[in-house]
């Protein structure tokens, strides 16, 4: 899987140790509830991997994206994780059903090349905060970079490159920059077929009321 020294996923997740080079390929790489952590010095090069994890993101030296997938997930108690440190990431994508936590580290900057994916539920958030509350972590999708953000609940959190739109039940928690939240409207309610009769059946009748008031003006204009 590359050169150097690495520790494998286990009951302290994967350890990518000081001057060690770890090459993905086209793996699939799922780390569960362990954490990843890259050792100042050490690489990890994702190629065309997907990485899955519920854990923790602890980038301390060099994470290069490759054109792989970084997916974080639900399936640890508490569902939370921390991304550590800035961090360039092909697709990243975040995905929740029982409202996760994912915190940035603050004032550090993750970029997004490609397509970036936030999604909770109606009735669970993705809840996105920073590591120090009242002080911004940053977003940067780069342009050409699509979106498709969902269901959050977003605080101290900066978009430093497009816009970032957040839509259905998306919550603004304070303390964003360059997010727009949009809140569909729902679609107004079908008439059944005796309803549409009667509201043409309505229409005709104050169509017609304005016809007879124009006429008795007309005519009472008449007579003088």
């Amino acid at each position: 899987m590359g050169v150097g020294r690495a520790t494998p996923a286990g009951a302290s997740g994967l350890t990518i140790g000081a001057g060690s080079t770890v090459k993905l390929g086209d793996a699939l790489l799922k780390l569960g509830c362990n954490d990843l952590l890259i050792q100042a010095a050490g690489t990890l090069q994702a190629q065309a991997s997907t990485i899955r994890i519920a854990g923790n993101w602890n980038n301390q030296g060099t994470f290069d994206a490759g054109t792989g997938t970084v997916v974080f997930e639900d399936g640890c108690v508490p569902n939370r994780s921390s991304i550590t440190g800035s961090n360039t990431f092909f697709d990243l994508t975040v995905l929740t059903s029982s409202g996760k936590t994912v915190q940035f580290q603050a004032t550090a900057t993750q970029t997004v090349l490609d397509a970036l994916t936030l999604q909770g539920t109606a009735g669970n958030l993705l809840v996105i905060r920073s590591s120090n509350p009242g002080q911004q972590a940053f977003l940067n999708l780069e342009p050409g970079g699509s979106q498709n953000i969902f269901n959050v609940d977003v605080a101290d959190n900066g978009a430093t490159g497009q816009v970032l739109a957040a839509r259905a039940h998306s919550i603004d928690s304070g303390n964003t920059t360059r997010w727009s939240f949009v809140t569909s409207l729902a679609p107004a309610p079908a008439l059944s077929g005796i309803g549409k009769l009667v509201a043409i059946v309505v229409l005709l009748l104050v169509a017609g009321a304005r016809m007879a008031l124009r006429r008795g003006s007309w005519r009472a204009g008449a007579r003088w």
